[in-house]
């Protein structure tokens, strides 16, 4: 499931913290911190064992705007807003957040990371 598209790569990497989620367009991160939505590029589904734990996936972020089809296209199942996608993503289990950090949405400072 490797996306090309034409929507902005923002420079900077990015690191979520969330939920691991499937969707039929596939493998998802709900980020603890926002709940925004985030895609992981070439990963169709997680494991049955990874599914709603928290994980941390880190790379580049590629924001798409999806418009509606137009009235004369033929209707179809898709994503219709803004789609966050996460390139050459890299992921891990998260076992502990500490609390205060996870309040704060400082993230990095989490602690005991499975590796």
């Amino acid at each position: 499931m490797t996306l090309l598209s034409c929507g902005n790569v923002n420079k900077d990497d990015i690191e979520v913290i969330g939920q691991a989620q499937n969707t039929k367009a596939g493998a998802t991160v709900v980020s603890r911190e926002d709940k925004k939505i985030y895609y992981v590029d070439g990963l169709d589904s997680w494991n049955d064992k990874i599914i709603g734990k928290i994980v941390k996936v880190s790379g580049k972020l590629l924001v798409e705007k999806k418009n509606p089809p137009r009235q004369e296209e033929e209707i179809k199942q898709q994503i219709v807003g803004i789609k966050r996608i996460i390139l050459k993503p890299k992921w891990e289990l998260v076992r502990h957040i500490n609390r205060t950090s996870a309040i704060l949405g400082d993230f990095k400072k989490s602690k005991e990371l499975i590796r």
